[in-house]
């Protein structure tokens, strides 16, 4: 065997082998070195985040919950410090409030809202106190009959209209309560005249705090006694009263407003008459206090396609409003409706008519007002009908579908009934109104109702020579939970009170 001739084959074949390997350098060497792996990417880093918290005062059971941005939801059954569960990173905005509360207790937060700065938020404060009733009288200076919602400045003190029986004219007053003063200051008599209106309903505080403005349900350059009325304003700064719009200029005007008119996005006023126009159903009407230009808005048509003797509004964005009326509608009891306003006119849409049957319920009949709650619904109360005709608390979707009877007034001194005003919504989620009759004395009542519908009476009129009967008297609600309002008869002399509850 020839041993040289098989290792030369072995040795070239080796050869081969290693410059098939060796990628195809000219010197037949092994190549260029492969670059060694790079450092890894680091992982984007993590924003830091913080915690939303305070300390709470005041509570010592079930029944408080506060909201971050409307959405992260505490329960607090006891004082001392919370922490919100949901953390947030720096830069982001936070709004504490309070969403419910225990039905004998104001709760308030303070510090509640900002931007988080690269530190956790520590100083909500949340303090919670017992609800008081305290009242003054109305006729310290002659008024009778406070008539109307009252209006709150921001320094406390109170604006309110009485009926009649100021002594030079018998046609009413506008009046001031200082805080904690328990006589009132006679701003102006009303006149009762064709100069001048009469029997105020209301007032309204402009929001910069500056000015006044009502109505008068009576008299003014073309009305009488029992007919016209007046839109007026009057100047905190400088005791200045006018006269602004004379109803029932026309055949088609509006006359006999019973309600004052409310403040538009826009910054105009917005509100109705209960008579007048062109069926005299009521008519819809526009204020610009700027200019002083006066605009007939709708004229309502009364049964059966329409509603008659419209009472307050409530706006839901740009030219949308709510409202409810005494009367029209398919059986002549009342509706609620929505009117959209475009330009120099407005249309009104029926979303229920009072009076029928709802399922096996008795429907109620006559409301004077709706509020929109947080839940997205209207909510409102009538003077009568339902089961024991006293009235019922409904509620109902804004289109009109959903119309559901919650409560139906029983009377008693454990319940209401015949409530005359509108509602609003607490800071604790509930919906509060009166009543005329009922309570504990059965001269009226003040109630709350939250949106799962669960009742409850939360103060009784006319004890011990208290306010009593609260008549075409709406509630005012105010920011921080504060409730104020005012009785016809009652208190000394039986004139009338002017009330909070907080």
């Amino acid at each position: 065997m020839n041993t040289s001739r098989i290792l030369a084959c072995a040795v070239a074949a080796a050869a081969l082998s290693l410059g098939g390997c060796g990628g195809g350098g000219s010197g037949g060497g092994s190549g260029p070195t492969p670059k060694p792996p790079g450092p890894p990417t680091p992982p984007t880093p993590t924003p830091l985040q913080y915690s939303i918290g305070g300390t709470a005062t005041g509570i010592s059971g079930p029944g408080l919950s506060l909201l971050d941005n409307g959405g992260d939801l505490l329960s607090i059954s006891a004082a001392g410090p919370f922490v919100f569960p949901t953390l947030l990173s720096a830069g982001a905005a936070y709004d504490v409030t309070v969403s419910t509360a225990p039905p004998t207790l104001a709760c308030t937060a303070t510090g509640a809202s900002g931007t988080v700065a690269k530190a956790n938020v520590g100083n909500v404060a949340v303090a919670c106190k017992a609800r008081t009733f305290t009242e003054a009288a109305a006729n310290s200076a002659g008024g009778n009959s406070v008539s109307g919602q009252v209006a709150v400045a921001a320094d406390g003190t109170i604006y309110f209209a009485t009926w009649s029986n100021v002594a030079s004219t018998g046609s009413g007053g506008l009046y001031s309560l200082a805080p904690g003063a328990s006589t009132a200051t006679l701003l102006h008599a009303f006149g009762g005249s064709t100069s001048d209106g009469g029997n105020p309903d209301g007032v309204e505080l402009s929001p910069d705090g500056s000015t006044l403005y009502g109505v008068t349900s009576h008299w003014g350059t073309h009305g009488t006694a029992n007919a016209g009325g007046t839109l007026y304003s009057y100047s905190v700064a400088t005791g200045t009263y006018t006269v602004l719009v004379n109803f029932g200029a026309t055949p088609s005007d509006g006359q006999i407003p019973f309600v004052p008119p409310i403040f538009g996005s826009d910054g105009m006023l917005y509100g109705t008459t209960s008579a007048g126009g062109t069926g005299g159903f009521g008519t819809a009407y526009r204020y610009a206090p700027a200019t002083g230009t006066y605009t007939d808005l709708y004229q309502f048509g009364g049964q059966p396609a329409d509603g008659a003797a419209p009472f307050a509004l409530i706006q839901d964005g740009p030219g949308v409003f709510y409202g409810a009326s005494n009367s029209g509608g398919q059986n002549n009891a009342g509706t609620v409706f929505k009117l959209t306003v475009s330009g120099n006119t407005a249309t009104d849409t029926v979303l229920h008519s009072f009076g029928g049957t709802i399922g096996s319920q008795t429907d109620g009949s006559s409301s004077y007002g709706v509020v929109k709650a947080t839940d997205g619904r209207l909510y409102g109360a009538t003077f009568s009908g339902g089961s024991n005709n006293l009235g019922v608390i409904y509620s109902l979707n804004t289109d009109g579908s959903g119309y559901t009877i919650l409560h139906s007034f029983a009377g008693g001194t454990l319940d209401g009934g015949n409530s005359w005003g509108g509602v609003v919504q607490g800071t604790d989620g509930k919906i509060y109104g009166l009543t005329m009759i009922g309570g504990s004395a059965n001269t009226g009542t003040l109630w709350d109702m939250d949106l799962s519908g669960t009742f409850g009476i939360r103060h009784s009129f006319g004890a011990n020579g208290q306010g009593s009967a609260p008549q075409n008297c709406p509630i005012t609600m105010l920011p921080d939970g504060r409730i104020y309002g005012g009785t016809g008869p009652g208190g000394p002399g039986n004139n009338g009170t002017v009330w909070s509850y907080q």
